[in-house]
């Protein structure tokens, strides 16, 4: 296939680009606020890795047989049902060869009809797994929100350290801060703010460190 990724110079995008080319595909990578080399419909399908208002309003101004969002979040794209095809890899740079991560999420009620196939013919060998826009939502506190949360806290509790001495626990902490570090502050914080379930979430946490403290 003939493929547009808009966003290739990302920690997504590039390795999306790189995997597609391995596959066989002709990849035109292009940035965010790129011309597009010709005209769109030139391309049999369009990837857009990049941040959730750079997507809305791509989306907004482009009409696509394939236009291929993999946002974190799902509740802001449904407006956009049955324009796009909706995904969420979850894999990146440093997982995308561990069989164990090669998971994909496909948005049935966001999703135009029949575009399972051509994910499946794009991700060969993938597992993936279909749900609305909802149940991604839902699923993504436990896999993405908390895990951010809790990285950005351990980030500033693990920053105040001025000796050149660690140990086990502290390395944790630190491998832990890395998650948030590693990951766009701009999808980051996507991920939590436009979540609906995430301030459900904050208050579970609030809620497990009030009762963490009264034990002391």
């Amino acid at each position: 296939m003939r493929i547009l990724v808009i966003g290739s110079s990302g920690n997504f995008g590039s390795t999306l680009v790189a995997f597609l080319r391995g596959n066989g595909h002709e990849v035109t990578g292009i940035d965010r606020d790129d011309e597009i080399p010709g005209l769109l419909k030139d391309y049999e399908a369009c990837f857009l890795a990049i941040p959730l208002n750079g997507i809305m309003e791509y989306i907004s101004r482009n009409e696509h047989p394939m236009l291929v969002e993999i946002s974190s979040v799902k509740t802001p794209m449904k407006k956009y049902s049955n324009r796009v095809v909706s995904i969420h890899p979850l894999f990146g740079p440093s997982s995308i060869g561990n069989p164990e991560f090669r998971n994909i999420l496909f948005i049935n009620d966001i999703s135009q009809p029949q575009s399972l196939k051509s994910i499946e013919f794009l991700f060969p060998g993938f597992a993936i797994t279909s749900l609305t826009a909802d149940e991604h939502d839902r699923l993504m506190v436990e896999l993405l929100v908390r895990p951010y949360i809790l990285s950005i806290l351990s980030s500033r509790t693990s920053s105040g350290t001025t000796r050149n001495v660690t140990c086990t626990s502290h390395r944790k902490l630190l491998d832990l801060s890395s998650i948030s570090m590693a990951e766009s502050r701009e999808v980051l914080l996507d991920t939590i703010r436009h979540n609906p379930y995430s301030k459900e979430a904050l208050k579970n946490l609030r809620d497990e460190m009030d009762g963490l403290f009264n034990e002391f």
